[in-house]
């Protein structure tokens, strides 16, 4: 069962499985294997429906496309239309996916959708991953930011999407850069709610780029949108004035 991640949370995905393996083995069925295949925090969604459904797994964790499986992947569905891409395009694209099939070829579709020369460089990127970000939001990135609740999650979100280092951020310097004092006892919950990663011990990241270039967007959105209406409340204000 694929792409698990996208099933809406009342759909009972915990309860199913909990159920489907208990029949299994009432009629004594032994040689049936179920793959329920999702991003990171599928496990998250299975346990808040049923914390025991769980246990019913082994788990794997997939690691992400290494650079060259990524830029075959691009290579390959080009190959068959008369469209090329640049390079700046094609790493742009392999950076952003993080190594994520979904991400990848969202971006990669969007860009493609995005360009009107035959050839995709940076613009239609650009143009491509702006609405692809739109779809992640609508699907769980947008989920994911509304459940963060308290302003010291929300910096410490913020400071790792300024980060694409492998290892992570170091927490010492996580903590500088968000301000957030004490900042360990907050980063349980955001691993734990599969946001965050720790490739190395006492650093972090998010768990993907295409997630740390949303919060940056996001962000940058949340900015604009006070500056405009800062500026209509003071148009507004002279209005009246007058």
């Amino acid at each position: 069962m694929d792409e698990l991640n996208k099933i809406h949370d009342k759909e009972n995905l915990g309860a199913f499985f909990k159920k489907i393996s208990e029949e299994l083995v009432s009629d004594e069925c032994r040689n049936v294997m179920i793959f329920a295949v999702g991003l990171p925090w599928l496990e998250g969604k299975i346990a808040d429906d049923d914390a025991s459904a769980v246990r019913a797994f082994q788990h794997v964790t997939l690691g992400a496309m290494l650079e060259d499986e990524r830029e075959e992947i691009i290579s390959k569905a080009l190959a068959g239309c008369a469209v090329t891409i640049d390079a700046q395009a094609q790493q742009e694209l392999s950076n952003w996916s993080g190594g994520f099939p979904y991400f990848l070829q969202q971006m990669c579709f969007d860009s493609f959708e995005a360009d009107t020369d035959a050839h995709i460089d940076i613009e239609d990127v650009y143009s491509g991953v702006w609405k692809s970000m739109k779809q992640f939001e609508r699907m769980f990135f947008g989920k994911v930011v509304r459940e963060v609740e308290g302003k010291n999650y929300q910096k410490i979100l913020e400071s790792l999407a300024q980060t694409d280092e492998p290892e992570g951020m170091p927490q010492a310097e996580l903590q500088r850069a968000s301000g957030v004092k004490g900042v360990g006892q907050y980063l349980p919950k955001l691993k734990k709610d599969g946001i965050i990663t720790s490739p190395k011990d006492r650093h972090y990241k998010l768990v993907s780029q295409a997630f740390a270039l949303y919060i940056q967007i996001q962000g940058r959105l949340g900015r604009w949108r006070k500056d405009a209406e800062t500026q209509a409340a003071a148009a507004r204000d002279t209005q009246k004035a007058e």
